[in-house]
């Protein structure tokens, strides 16, 4: 909530904000080559954007479930 106090502080109108939710899933596969981030460029659904930690950062995942395709 730093955003309206820091706005009341300068004297700007509030900023708007949305909500968002965080899931983390383990799976066998990646859907993904390599490490990227995937973006949903039309903005339908309730996915915008997601990245395969593990494949961002092998040490995010346990021993034998980091995901490779190839």
């Amino acid at each position: 909530m730093e955003g309206p106090a820091a706005a009341h502080l300068i004297g700007e109108a509030e900023p708007a904000s949305r909500s968002v939710t965080c899931f983390y899933y383990s799976s066998e596969r990646s859907p993904v080559p390599q490490p990227m981030l995937v973006l949903n460029g039309d903005g339908a659904g309730p996915v915008n954007n997601f990245a395969v930690m593990s494949e961002v950062a092998p040490s995010y995942a346990p021993r034998r479930k980091i995901p490779r395709l190839w």
